[in-house]
Order: C-alpha cells, then sequence, then structure tokens
C-alpha cells in the first residue's frame, strides 16, 4: 500500500499482552517478551522478526494495542454482522477500529481481517464469556 500510496496511513495492532511489536518500536530495536496468554494466539510471539522488524519500523505510521475484552468484541460483531467466523488474531485490525484506537469516523479505514481457524467451541466460549473476565 505505501509503494502506491504514500500518503495513506498505516497503523499497525496487536494484543496488549503480546506488545512485543509495541515494546521494539519504541526502543528502536528488537525488543523480546516473556511468554503470554492473550487469545489471540497467532500473535504470541516473543519479538518481531529479523526479517519484518526492519520492514514495520519503516512502513507503520503507528501502532495499537487492544485488549481481549476488545478482541472478544470484534469477533462477536464481526460474525454477527457478517456471518463470519474470525479467529483471535484476525479481529485485532478490527478490534483496534471498532475500539475506536485506530481511524476516526470521518476516514475511510480498511482492516485486514483473516482467519478462520478457530475451535468452534472455543469460539462460542468467547463469544459467550461473560464481559472482563
Amino acid at each position: 500500500m505505501k509503494a502506491r500510496r504514500p500518503d495513506v496511513l498505516v497503523i499497525g495492532a496487536e494484543p496488549a499482552l503480546a506488545n512485543d511489536t509495541a515494546l521494539s518500536l519504541e526502543r528502536g530495536e528488537i525488543t523480546a517478551i516473556g511468554p503470554t496468554e492473550t487469545i489471540a494466539d497467532g500473535l504470541r510471539t516473543s519479538q518481531p522478526g529479523d526479517l519484518t522488524f526492519p520492514i514495520v519500523s519503516e512502513l507503520l505510521d503507528g501502532l495499537v494495542l487492544v485488549e481481549e475484552q476488545e478482541i472478544i468484541e470484534a469477533m462477536r460483531d464481526i460474525a454477527v454482522r457478517t456471518k463470519q467466523l474470525v479467529e483471535p488474531s484476525g479481529a485485532v485490525a478490527a478490534a483496534a477500529i471498532m475500539s475506536g484506537k485506530a481511524g476516526t469516523a470521518d476516514q475511510t479505514i480498511i482492516a485486514v481481517i483473516s482467519g478462520g481457524n478457530v475451535d468452534l467451541p472455543r469460539f462460542a466460549a468467547l463469544l459467550n464469556a461473560p464481559e472482563n473476565e
């Protein structure tokens, strides 16, 4: 996107419980974190990759952190509105937008939503869990 439209803002999102990229960007170097319990298991990395971190550092205009409940709410909203199952990691970008952390109502915003690799009983349990668990 940046190659075609350098004026477009690219905002990254990651779970607050798995903030290795946010810490690395803040420190200007790859920074490792300990094990995490985020529901976004596809984003449970201990640190950004050697190949991807320079790209992210150069091309991201910002990065926001989303809470676990915001991820669940995004998964629920996507399921209700679009009838699509989205795994927690795939819902993080939508959670950033839906929570108001990325973009404003007067902007055109695009989120990459991916992954239906979620165990159905786990998906149902997450969507039916009381808030602020």
